[in-house]
């Protein structure tokens, strides 16, 4: 992998901050990053990641479910990394 996700969860909350292999961060004008919710019942969605600090975030909607797994894309410096984390109530 070229890049590493930091991820925080608060709630519902879901905050990650690319950062490279030395653990520093990855400017925003050479990372793409797009996230996609995987709900076990409905079809899968697009999460809205809005810039913060160093990082991005986005609030989930967990449709009724318990667990919600994201799969999210980092694409920076010519290569693109896939993480799939899982947000549970």
């Amino acid at each position: 992998k070229e890049s590493n996700l930091e991820v925080l969860v608060n709630g519902r909350e879901l905050t990650v901050y690319p950062t490279d292999h030395e653990s520093k961060d990855i400017p925003a004008l050479e990372v793409k990053i797009t996230a996609q919710a995987k709900p076990k019942k409905g079809k899968p969605y697009a999460v809205t990641l809005t810039a913060v600090k160093n990082g991005y975030t986005a609030t989930l909607d967990l449709q009724g479910a318990n667990r919600l797994p994201v799969e999210i894309t980092v694409t920076a410096r010519g290569k693109t990394d896939k993480f799939t984390v899982q947000i549970e109530e």
